[in-house]
């Protein structure tokens, strides 16, 4: 055993969850950002709030069946691509239905079928990664056009008799 550079900063040092990939690499949850060594190189690279992270406090990782890694945080849960150079986050909180914004670290699990359950301080939340937002949503027509001029009711050569909002 010997030491790795972590960067020196007192919430980088506290780790709450880590996450080793089938490569060797590794993924750190501290309290100060998400941080990504490679042991091949022996370098590594820090992901904050600024580039996406609903929070720097993580608290647990977990990765879903089409690889890419969920987060839970201080701030809600967050869907990432693994990309250090073009980070996608997608971030979910309590008007998605999470228990809480806050979650608990170390404190995840994926199930033999790819369930993905994730603790906090209400309880748990559990889904299924390729299965969230598949409900379509409501679509509302505000505005009508044709050869890009808006269409208006009760004129001229109009196929509206009431206004979009009131036609079916």
């Amino acid at each position: 055993i010997y030491p790795h550079p972590i960067p020196n900063s007192i919430n980088t040092q506290q780790i709450n969850d880590i996450y080793i990939e089938e490569d060797g690499n590794i993924w750190l949850a501290t309290m100060g950002g998400l941080i990504n060594y490679n042991q091949n190189t022996n370098t590594y690279n820090i992901i904050y709030d600024k580039d996406g992270l609903p929070s720097n406090y993580l608290q647990s990782i977990q990765q879903d069946n089409y690889g890419n890694l969920w987060i839970s945080t201080l701030n809600g849960i967050t869907k990432f691509n693994k990309d250090i150079r073009k980070p996608i986050f997608i971030n979910y909180d309590v008007k998605d239905g999470l228990q809480s914004y806050t979650f608990t670290k170390n404190c995840s699990y994926k199930s033999e079928n790819g369930e993905l359950f994730f603790g906090g301080i209400n309880g748990f939340n559990a889904f299924m990664s390729g299965n969230i937002n598949k409900m379509p949503p409501k679509v509302n027509i505000a505005e009508l056009k044709i050869n890009n001029k808006t269409v208006l009711p009760n004129v001229d050569d109009s196929p509206l008799n009431v206004s979009i909002l009131d036609t079916k």
